[in-house]
């Protein structure tokens, strides 16, 4: 329990600093499995008590992992205190943006609808794209896969970012009405090129009416 304490958020999820949104989210359901209330192996290891603050200390890494700017300053923080190499930060070993991405930089440059990327060429996102339901955070790594910011999506469908990070953070809530959560995440859906309808069926399937 004190060493878990001690690591860093990438040693809590048995991760490389290298390591894609994709990857750590699939790390921090491995650590879920092992951690949590059902799993009969941690049982004979620890109290309930110490599996709820192992899982607090794991929930604190996945969530400041998969915040872009969060991960960023975190990363710039181990390198100053040398637990880090610069070099090793995943936004060095990023892909590079599918090309046709590259055109939502520009506002004035429209993506045919006709084209799509094929996910099937890409594990993580047909790993992704499989599920029965679908959360922001499943969202946000796709985004993230294909290389794209949320700013460059917001750009693109002229809805304030900060309304599109609601939507990957299931805040939900915030936003001015149901219609206008189906409407932006239509839009949001749409950017990444993927299949609209199945996807925005699957994220509204966790939401009540």
């Amino acid at each position: 329990m004190t060493l878990i304490k001690k690591q860093n958020y990438y040693e809590r999820l048995e991760v490389e600093p290298s390591a894609s949104p994709f990857e750590i989210c699939q790390a921090y359901r491995r650590a879920l499995q092992i951690y949590g209330d059902e799993s009969l192996a941690s049982y004979s290891f620890f109290s309930k008590t110490e599996r709820k603050k192992i899982l607090a200390l794991l929930d604190e890494a996945f969530s400041n992992l998969v915040n872009e700017q969060i991960r960023d300053e975190y990363d710039q923080h181990l390198i100053r205190i040398g637990g880090l190499k610069e070099e090793c930060c995943y936004r060095k070993v990023m892909r590079q943006p599918v090309p046709i991405f590259a055109q939502l930089q520009s506002e004035a440059v429209s993506l045919p609808a006709e084209v799509r990327p094929d996910p099937s060429g890409d594990p993580n996102l047909q790993y992704i794209l499989a599920q029965e339901v679908l959360a922001g955070k499943d969202l946000q790594q796709i985004r993230m896969e294909l290389g794209l910011s949320l700013e460059q999506i917001a750009a693109r469908i002229k809805v304030r970012t900060e309304l599109l990070r609601y939507i990957e953070e299931d805040q939900y809530d915030k936003l001015p009405s149901r219609f206008h959560l189906k409407s932006f995440l239509i839009q949001y859906v749409q950017c990444l090129q993927i299949d609209t309808t199945s996807v925005v069926e699957r994220y509204l399937k966790r939401i009540k009416d």
